[in-house]
């Protein structure tokens, strides 16, 4: 391969090695897919994702949507960092090469965010009689049905599904007539967990990822695992209540405090081999880092829990 075609198509960089599926551009790192020259086709993209986003959809790059079909994908896909003993499936950087921070992909949600406020900033800004000057001035009519009439037969299809919404919700179609009824039984509900929850009466337990693994713990608890660990908080519960994240919990909703209180090292394995007969011991010295973990409390954020339950 020759060195024009593993060339960075925007900072020239040399071993880039990812591609584009909209525009086939070469890119090195998330800022070159973020910078000026890219800027048209990576913005569709996100905008795209919003959209699907609104839908309850996920989209890959080719703006195709892609259902998530297991936690563990979830977790590689969201997890923003990669745990202990585990790699993302990209290559590292050589060394000595400076790795630029905005290579990391844990922050593709707030840039999703950021140009969602864009869009909905300019369109609140926008000024009605300026939209009617320039539409006249491409020969454009005003009138609805001039302006239905210019649009493509996807943008009709998204057009009447809109109006056909919103004139549901001004009818009240959507609203239910059993819904005050589940809003006084989910304050119910809500206000008995948090009178356990006043004082400390309750002890919570709650099941927590890392490494692969899931771990049920409770306040006093002793873990050891291998590496250091970023907790993800799966699950809480207490006596007769439990909630169940989809699929995390994150906070103020439900914080896990825990202390480090020993950092060592895996113990020789014997490995027992049967050769001809004959009993074989050998001891596999490599050793891994081990931490051990007392989980200091779990806490269950009251003013969050009644929020979730609102909404």
């Amino acid at each position: 391969m020759s060195d024009s075609d593993s060339q960075c198509g925007f900072c020239s960089r040399l071993g880039s090695q990812y591609l584009c599926p909209r525009c086939k551009m070469k890119y090195c790192s998330l800022k070159c897919y973020r910078s000026e020259l890219h800027k048209k086709c990576a913005e569709g993209f996100y905008r795209e994702c919003v959209i699907n986003e609104t839908k309850g959809l996920n989209c890959n790059a080719n703006g195709k949507d892609v259902g998530i079909t297991s936690f563990e994908e979830y977790m590689r896909r969201n997890g923003g960092r990669n745990e202990p003993g585990t790699s993302s499936g990209k290559s590292e950087p050589e060394e000595g090469e400076a790795w630029d921070s905005d290579d990391e992909l844990a922050d593709d949600l707030d840039y999703l965010e950021i140009v969602k406020e864009k869009t909905l900033s300019e369109w609140e800004k926008t000024n009605v009689d300026e939209v009617d000057r320039n539409l006249t001035a491409l020969g454009v009519g005003l009138e609805p049905d001039q302006l239905y009439a210019k649009l493509t037969d996807i943008e009709k299809k998204e057009f009447n599904k809109l109006a056909e919404q919103m004139q549901q919700n001004l009818c009240g179609v959507n609203r239910s007539a059993f819904k005050p009824k589940r809003e006084e039984k989910t304050a119910l509900v809500v206000d008995k967990i948090a009178s356990q929850l006043v004082g400390g009466h309750t002890r919570l337990f709650a099941v927590i990822y890392f490494n692969h693994r899931q771990y049920k713990i409770g306040e006093n608890d002793l873990i050891s695992v291998a590496g250091n660990i970023p907790v993800d908080v799966m699950l809480v519960g207490g006596k007769n209540f439990t909630f169940i994240g989809r699929p995390l919990l994150k906070p103020p909703f439900v914080v896990v405090n825990a202390t480090v209180i020993e950092k060592t090292t895996t113990y020789p394995k014997i490995k027992y081999e049967h050769i001809n007969h004959a009993q074989i011991t050998s001891l596999k010295w490599l050793s891994t880092e081990l931490t051990v973990l007392r989980i200091n409390e779990i806490l269950l954020d009251e003013k969050s829990l009644r929020s979730l339950c609102e909404h």
